[in-house]
């Protein structure tokens, strides 16, 4: 990682001033993390740097009290849209800007501010400096030409273009202009809005590395680094916590990054962890060394306090299977259903409906009595329990007897025999209020029914 370092240098015009300069230096995480260095992470910076770097500099305590009070410590202006801008971030435009309005001194006085003025315009003394003087002190056109003609009766001005005629830097002096001293100070030198060298203590830290807070400690880490955030990518939360680094994976409900997040924990974590662990500054460096890893500060805000973003998972759905009795026999199904039925077992298919309904409870019961033990073998070793909802319709059939012609018969039958307190399906319970034929018989003839559907107990 990467952080502004502010410096002053030399004003070119005038050395006693002192103007800022940035650059760019190397910093490990744990100065970021710990001791709040401000981080480069983007072309952009936050908003707030801006803010609360410009609203640093308009603070009194940096401002020159016997300066302040003759309005040389004037407030000074963030740029409004900044963007990243010939190479240069928008805090790198911030100092360029604040450098065409804003020196720096250790101490300096009023009568040391306007003897720097006098000596500038001593040396560059010139008719163009001269007639600029007579312009700001004298702003018409006659108090102009009484000025002039009080240091020389012999000049002749009848228009402004009778300026020209003249070097004014031969008629007029510095010296007739010392009752003007603000317009020798502000004509003097190239800026007049001064601030004590101490403001680099309130934004850097003893390195002079840009340092707007107490710590730094949320961040997000992307994989892979891309600048947009991709389906695949694995986005994770970053604290710093006495010390100690805890990050946790946004996956969401992809499964399919859910591999990439533990082969990277097992990877960086200096502890536990199958998906979120536990690593130092450390190795944050050697994460971002590999060029595997973006780092990002989302919730750094310099002027208020913001909530860092939350891991999320998505536990996958988890279904329990449900099954239920599929739909048997009933005395109002059409003769032909109960003739293919009996064909298949190969009963006499002669009588009425009546006498074909009542061979079908003979065939059911001689049926359960020969299939009771595959039943107790099954319900004895899964266990179920009944609910009221569903049906035959959104139950899945139990897994027996799957191809018997009397299946869901003879496994109406044994819920009816084996549900205790209409509640619990077990085989070591047996209600024996009917027997097996007139069971049968009262299912067919509806007599009683069954509804609900059963939950495997585990």
């Amino acid at each position: 990682m990467k952080t502004y370092h502010l410096s002053f240098q030399p004003d070119p015009v005038v050395p006693r001033f002192l103007q800022l300069a940035v650059g760019r230096v190397d910093i490990p995480a744990a100065d970021v993390f710990e001791k709040g260095v401000h981080p480069i992470w983007n072309f952009e910076d936050p908003s707030t740097l801006q803010e609360a770097f410009v609203e640093r500099l308009n603070s009194p305590d940096v401002k020159l009290p016997h300066l302040e009070q003759l309005g040389y410590c004037e407030n000074a202006d963030a740029i409004t849209q900044a963007r990243y801008y010939q190479g240069k971030s928008p805090f790198e435009q911030l100092v360029e800007h604040l450098n065409h309005g804003v020196r720096f001194v250790s101490h300096l006085t009023y009568v040391e501010l306007l003897d720097l003025a006098k000596q500038r315009l001593r040396a560059t003394w010139d008719r163009k400096v001269a007639y600029t003087l007579l312009g700001a002190t004298h702003p018409d056109f006659d108090a102009k030409r009484s000025f002039v003609k009080a240091r020389d009766k012999r000049v002749k001005i009848s228009g402004y273009a009778d300026f020209d005629n003249y070097d004014l830097s031969e008629i007029l002096s510095l010296d007739d202009f010392a009752d003007h001293e603000q317009v020798l100070i502000r004509e003097g030198l190239p800026v007049v809005n001064f601030r004590s060298t101490d403001f680099l203590l309130r934004v850097t830290d003893e390195q002079g590395r840009l340092r707007l807070a107490d710590r730094i400690p949320n961040f997000t880490l992307v994989h892979p680094p891309q600048t947009t955030y991709l389906r695949d990518s694995i986005l994770y939360q970053g604290e710093c916590r006495q010390g100690v680094i805890h990050l946790h994976p946004d996956i969401g409900k992809a499964l399919s990054t859910r591999s990439k997040a533990r082969e990277i924990a097992e990877r960086w974590r200096t502890g536990g962890g199958q998906y979120c662990f536990r690593t130092t500054p450390a190795r944050v460096d050697e994460m971002l060394t590999t060029e595997q890893f973006r780092i990002a500060f989302p919730s750094l805000d310099y002027r208020k306090k913001r909530e860092p973003g939350k891991a999320q998972a998505a536990v996958p759905g988890c279904r329990v299977d449900r099954y239920s009795v599929g739909n048997y026999l009933r005395e109002n199904a059409a003769v032909n259903t109960f003739k293919d039925v009996l064909r298949g077992f190969g009963v006499s298919l002669t009588g009425r409906k009546e006498e074909l309904v009542e061979k079908l409870a003979h065939l059911a019961a001689r049926q359960y009595e020969e299939k009771a033990p595959e039943l107790d073998d099954y319900f004895g070793e899964n266990r179920f329990v009944r609910i009221k909802g569903g049906n035959h319709e959104t139950g899945r059939p139990f897994p027996i007897l799957e191809n018997h012609l009397l299946r869901h018969m003879l496994l109406a039958m044994y819920v009816q025999k084996h549900l205790r307190g209409n509640t619990v399906l077990e085989a070591g319970y047996s209600n024996d209020t009917f027997d097996t034929l007139d069971l049968a018989r009262a299912l067919i003839q509806r007599n009683i029914t069954l509804n609900g559907a059963f939950l495997p107990v585990v």
